[in-house]
C-alpha cells in the first residue's frame, strides 16, 4: 500500500492517479501533492505554506474544492512573486510604499559597495518577495480538486490552471460517479 493509499484511506479516483502521474511527467514533484493531501487530512496548525483549500463557485465545478500543490521551477516563482508584487488596490498601496522605501534606502545607501547594493536589490525583488508569500501562507500553484462528502475528502483530479473548468468537470465525470456512485446528486456536477 502507497503512501497515497494510506493517506487517504484509498479515496482517490483513477482520473486523479492518471492526472497526478501526467503532472510528475511535466516536471512536477509527487511529494508536493502528497504534502497537500496529507495537510487536508490531518491539518498541521503550523502550517501554512501554500494558499488555503478554496470552494469552487462557479459551474462547472460549483461545490468541490482545491487545494494549491507548488510547482516546483522559475515559472511557478516568477508567478508567486508576480502575485505578491501585484496585490489588490489597498494591499498594494501599502506595498508599493513598503518596497518603494527599501527599494530607495538600498539604492542611494553609498556606504554599501555597489555590487552588494545590486545583489540586495535582486534579493528584495525576488527572493525576499518569494519567501514572504511562504510565510504569509499565500503560495500558489496548481490544483488537487477534490470531493468532501460525508466529512471525507474524495480526490477527483489533478489540474492546471490553463486545463479550463469545463474539460477538469469533464474528467471528473467521466469517472467519479462510476468509482463513487454515492456522489449521486450530491453536487451538480454529480447529477
Amino acid at each position: 500500500m502507497s503512501n497515497l493509499e494510506i493517506i487517504t484511506e484509498s479515496r482517490f479516483t483513477t482520473v486523479f492517479i492518471i492526472k497526478m502521474l501526467y503532472a510528475f511527467m511535466c516536471g512536477a514533484h509527487l511529494d508536493s501533492i502528497i504534502n497537500e493531501i496529507r495537510e487536508l487530512e490531518k491539518p498541521s496548525k503550523n502550517y501554512k505554506r501554500m494558499k488555503p483549500a478554496t470552494k469552487f463557485i462557479k459551474q462547472p465545478l460549483e461545490g468541490l474544492w482545491h487545494k494549491h500543490y507548488e510547482q516546483v521551477g522559475l515559472k511557478s516563482m516568477a508567478m508567486n512573486i508576480k502575485q505578491q508584487m501585484g496585490l489588490n488596490n489597498k494591499q498594494q498601496k501599502i506595498f508599493n510604499n513598503t518596497f518603494f522605501k527599501e527599494f530607495c534606502d538600498i539604492f542611494n545607501n553609498s556606504e554599501i559597495p555597489q555590487d552588494k547594493r545590486i545583489e540586495a536589490l535582486g534579493y528584495l525583488c525576488s527572493g525576499k518577495q518569494y519567501i514572504d508569500r511562504i510565510n504569509d501562507g499565500k503560495l500558489t500553484g496548481e490544483w488537487i480538486i477534490y470531493h468532501h462528502c460525508n466529512g471525507k475528502n474524495y480526490y477527483l483530479n489533478v489540474g492546471n490552471h490553463s486545463d479550463g473548468d469545463d474539460a477538469l468537470a469533464q474528467e471528473i465525470r467521466e469517472i467519479a460517479l462510476f468509482e463513487f456512485p454515492f456522489f449521486k446528486g450530491s453536487l451538480p456536477i454529480f447529477d
